[in-house]
């Protein structure tokens, strides 16, 4: 997705986030003070909501106190998500108004340009959609349903029927995130998926990989699909049904409570957000009354390898040696001989110069195998092992 200034602006164009709890209230008063330069900072909210049983709001409350955020903050922007795009609709209507009750009380919210929120749209329903309308809501941004079957067809028919309540609501703008490389998708799906995406009239479409390719006609689909896309960035139609030109500026500064995402521009690589793996990290570093740590930053072009590796092995646990080359020019064993050989010679890694797999195939070893590839700076923010 392509802005004005001909960078890729989702996730946002200069993520702000503290390294440290001091940090985030210098980056507020600098941002206070006349003459700063861009946008003032948003808040972009991540409901840590998907854990059962875990106390979401009380957790966003600590993290807001451990990082001293000052009493009376006014974002500009408001961005409030969760993981899979759906968390804001999948909460009962009550806890939404809870969560705006409590981010009224504790930033100062009349001085909003934009309030975005990530929603799963088949999930929506008119009082839903009202909550979100009366909480001044006026962009969506929502995950279209994968895979195929019955099923499949009436998520979609539900989520078509979510995006005209939206409108009919007064959402100003529409955005879908469109997945491909699930398994649960069948070969011409993802592409069948984009036409039926572009057929809403969103503002804009995101296409998120997951994992590479399996065999060859799948890597012929996803090389259309991204060669789509990276037209899709360059050149966004001004208005119809590929309006897809984005003017996110409201994303330029932004600050985060809650859990972390990443995402890839296939014109400007990745840009990464990370803090603890899971809720229960998450909740059990609160607990401890620390800020989550974390990391964050536009990466340079060996980051940007070095992060589209540890994506692999921590997603499908495979790396694939051709969607490498082609990316970055190089074979994986070019460009990581140490990290891959070591993880090759205790055997938790199988494969050639090209091609590998995590030899067991578990989450654990997925991990252990990714974290190899971690920057020196984000190994520091982590607990040890064990």
């Amino acid at each position: 997705m392509w802005t004005r200034e001909g960078v890729f602006a989702y996730p946002p164009q200069r993520l702000w986030a503290p390294l440290a709890a001091e940090t985030a209230g210098q980056a507020w008063a600098a941002a206070a003070r006349p003459g700063f330069p861009g946008d003032p900072l948003g808040l972009y909210v991540h409901v840590p909501a998907e854990a059962p049983g875990l106390d979401w709001l009380g957790c966003l409350q600590r993290e807001a106190g451990a990082l001293r955020l000052p009493e009376g903050l006014a974002p500009r922007t408001l961005y409030v998500g969760g993981a899979g795009a759906g968390t804001l609709a999948k909460l009962e209507t009550p806890a939404i108004a809870g969560l705006w009750t409590w981010l009224k009380r504790r930033f100062r919210l009349d001085r909003l340009r934009q309030t975005t929120a990530e929603v799963d749209a088949a999930e929506l329903d008119g009082e839903k959609s009202a909550e979100l309308r009366a909480q001044g809501v006026g962009r969506i941004t929502a995950r279209l349903p994968a895979g195929a079957g019955r099923e499949a067809e009436h998520r979609r028919a539900r989520f078509a029927e979510g995006i005209e309540l939206c409108r009919r609501g007064g959402v100003k703008t529409l955005c879908i995130d469109l997945a491909c490389g699930l398994e649960s998708q069948p070969p011409g799906q993802a592409e069948r998926e984009l036409e039926f995406a572009l057929a809403l009239r969103p503002d804009c479409v995101f296409l998120c990989e997951y994992g590479p390719p399996a065999g060859a006609a799948a890597a012929a689909e996803r090389g259309r699909l991204r060669d789509r896309a990276r037209c899709l960035e360059k050149h966004g139609r001004p208005a119809g049904a590929e309006n897809l030109q984005l003017s996110d500026q409201w994303a330029r500064n932004a600050s985060f409570l809650g859990l972390g995402w990443g995402a890839v521009s296939h014109i400007r690589g990745r840009w990464v957000y990370g803090k603890a793996g899971s809720c229960a990290d998450y909740a059990r570093t609160l607990g401890s009354g620390r800020p989550p740590r974390l990391a964050a930053g536009r990466l340079t072009p060996a980051g940007e390898r070095r992060a589209h590796i540890i994506r692999a092995l921590e997603d499908t646990g495979r790396i694939d040696g051709s969607t490498f080359l082609g990316l970055f020019g190089v074979s994986p064993a070019r460009a990581f001989p140490r990290e891959l050989a070591g993880l090759s010679r205790v055997g938790l890694l199988t494969g050639s110069s090209m091609d590998f797999r995590v030899t067991s195939g578990g989450a654990e070893d997925r991990r252990l195998c990714a974290r190899r590839f971690y920057a020196p700076e984000v190994l520091r923010r982590l607990p040890p092992e064990g």
